[in-house]
């Protein structure tokens, strides 16, 4: 497991690394499939703020906390990671009983450029400016309702191992997530 500390307006002193580097070790513990640990500290006026990322089996866990002193807002934010790895290490010991293999499907991601409102001249259509390909998970829509909580992005693009069909699942203002299944006639 590799850790990364970046730092955004903040000095850290040593102590603070190595409580870092033991929080993250501690997480081990609860779940030994972590590859990668990011930790972004940064100040935003009188605010500490502590972002933390976990690379895991093609899932990203995120959480974020803020407060006015830093340790404070450190140990929160990995409490916070504490209980979503827990939670997803649960899940996926639930769907192994059930005997549901993990599934991949390969598509191609293009992000466009939107010409500013703004121009003067625009450009008609939009502009392809990158294209990835990225890997989609089998999943139910329960399943990617846990990956998109633990991702904290706000849809998540699935293979649907129910209807065999690529799904969206979102966030709603409401809290609640939604779910984009395209019909077929």
């Amino acid at each position: 497991m590799s850790l990364q500390i970046t730092t955004r307006h903040i000095d850290v002193d040593h102590p603070t690394r190595e409580r870092i580097e033991g929080k993250a070790d501690k997480l081990r513990r609860y779940f030994d499939r972590i590859q990668q640990v990011d930790v972004i500290l940064s100040q935003e006026k009188f605010q500490q703020i502590v972002e933390v990322v976990l690379h895991c089996d093609g899932v990203k866990v995120k959480a974020q906390e803020a407060n006015e002193e830093l340790l404070t807002a450190l140990d929160r934010v990995f409490e916070k990671v504490e209980r979503q790895i827990k939670k997803y290490k649960r899940r996926l010991i639930d769907g192994r009983r059930r005997g549901s293999a993990r599934k991949t499907m390969n598509a191609t991601v293009s992000v466009m450029r939107v010409p500013p409102e703004d121009d003067d001249k625009p450009e008609p259509g939009h502009h392809v400016i990158d294209v990835e390909e990225r890997e989609l998970l089998a999943l139910t829509p329960g399943e990617a309702a846990m990956h998109l909580d633990l991702s904290g992005e706000p849809f998540l693009v699935f293979l649907n191992v129910e209807n065999h069909g690529i799904n969206v699942i979102y966030h709603r203002s409401d809290g609640h997530c939604g779910l984009i299944e395209p019909v077929v006639d």
